[in-house]
């Protein structure tokens, strides 16, 4: 597996131009992709109010909410086009783990196959965000039955639509107590009714039982 170390510093990236706009700084905190190539994105907010930062991401993004705030800092969910610098990583076969960004400047770490293509992945992406350089390179080895690969065996077995539920529904708190999101909230993010909203939960919650209890991946 290869590790790619990324900087952004392009204004039109959605995080890029929102840390430099709101002098905060943010995380992605996870990331769901929806029908039609859109985006959904958990982002924690720190050192700018709540009210500012939504009121950015709900003009910068088609939509934006408050899923959890404190003294220093906001969970927000927002929802966004696909045509961005995460999507381009993702439409080129990037897993995208950690972006930050501060000041105007993002940080990301993704990886890819260990056949991939660096360069070309790197270049493509430029073309589009001009902002966008490689830091690093890593190989990273894998021991045996990672969570990662734990993970990518369950994947295999949830539809593309039961682990977009699953991601959002943990994500946006749903399984916290008290909620962070009510079912109705959530079904409407995804763009779905609340009765297919609790089936997809439900057998995504059964295929992950059965893959924890008893190691069917």
């Amino acid at each position: 597996m290869l590790e790619l170390e990324l900087r952004s510093t392009d204004r039109d990236s959605l995080f890029v131009g929102a840390s430099a706009t709101l002098g905060c700084a943010l995380s992605v905190e996870g990331l769901v992709p929806l029908d039609g190539d859109a985006l959904l994105y958990y982002v924690s907010v720190e050192g700018v109010p709540t009210e500012a930062a939504l009121d950015h991401f709900g003009d910068a993004a088609e939509s934006a909410r408050l899923i959890a705030a404190a003294s220093d800092a906001s969970l927000l969910e927002v929802t966004a086009p696909g045509d961005s610098l995460l999507g381009e990583l993702i439409a080129r076969g990037a897993h995208v783990t950690d972006l930050g960004a501060e000041e105007g400047a993002a940080r990301l770490t993704c990886e890819t196959a260990p056949n991939a293509d660096v360069r070309d992945l790197v270049e493509g992406v430029a073309e589009r965000f001009p902002g966008v350089r490689l830091v690093a390179k890593r190989e990273v080895e894998r021991s045996v039955r990672t969570p990662t690969e734990f993970q990518q065996a369950l994947e295999e077995r949830l539809t593309d639509r039961q682990r977009s539920v699953l991601q959002a529904a943990y994500h946006a708190g749903y399984f916290d107590w008290p909620r962070g999101s009510t079912a109705e909230e959530l079904a409407d993010s995804i763009g779905v009714s609340s009765p297919t909203l609790h089936n997809h939960l439900r057998r995504a919650q059964r295929k992950l039982l059965a893959a924890f209890f008893d190691g069917e991946t």
